[in-house]
C-alpha cells in the first residue's frame, strides 16, 4: 500500500485554513499529520478530535466528489466513549459547528486534498449550494487528476 499523501487546496488555503493558522499556530501541522494516520489506518486510528465522516451528497451534482468530517479545534474534542458515528457537531452552536472538507484521489486512493475548513456554522455554509457546488467541483478536479 502507499503511503497516504495530504495536501491543502491551494486555491483556498487563504480563505480557509490561513485565519486559523493564525489563531491557533501549530494546529494545521497536527491535523495533516493525524489524517494522514487515520487515513492510513484504513480509519481506525481516531484522534479525539475528529468525528463523523461522510460523503456529501446535497447538492446533487457534487455527489461523490467531497467528503467531510467533523471536527473539534482542540482543546476541544468529543468524548473518547462515542462512536465515531455519534460524534457530531451540534447544529445551534455555531462556533463549535466544524467541518473539515476534502477529496480523494479517484485511482490513486493513497492521495487526499483538504480542501476547506468550515467554521463556524458548518452546516449553514454547506446549505450554501453555491459553495457546495465550488467546493465539489474542486474535488471533482483532484479527484479526475488521481
Amino acid at each position: 500500500m502507499d503511503p497516504v499523501e495530504v495536501s491543502f487546496h491551494p486555491d483556498t488555503y487563504d480563505r480557509f485554513f490561513k485565519p486559523l493558522e493564525a489563531s491557533h499556530p501549530g494546529f494545521l501541522e497536527q491535523l495533516v499529520e493525524d489524517f494522514r494516520r487515520y487515513q492510513g489506518s484504513m480509519r481506525e486510528e481516531l484522534p479525539d478530535y475528529f468525528g463523523f465522516d461522510a460523503e456529501y451528497g446535497s447538492p446533487a451534482q457534487i455527489a461523490g466528489c467531497i467528503e467531510h468530517i467533523h471536527l473539534c479545534i482542540p482543546p476541544r474534542s468529543f468524548a473518547g466513549h462515542k462512536r465515531q458515528y455519534d460524534r457530531k457537531c451540534r447544529k445551534g452552536e455555531p462556533e463549535n459547528d466544524i467541518a473539515l472538507v476534502y477529496a480523494r484521489g479517484l485511482f490513486e486512493h493513497h492521495r487526499f486534498c483538504i480542501i476547506a475548513l468550515l467554521m463556524p456554522d458548518a452546516h449553514e455554509q454547506g446549505r450554501s449550494e453555491s459553495l457546495m457546488v465550488y467546493l465539489g467541483q474542486l474535488g471533482r478536479r483532484f479527484r479526475n487528476d488521481n
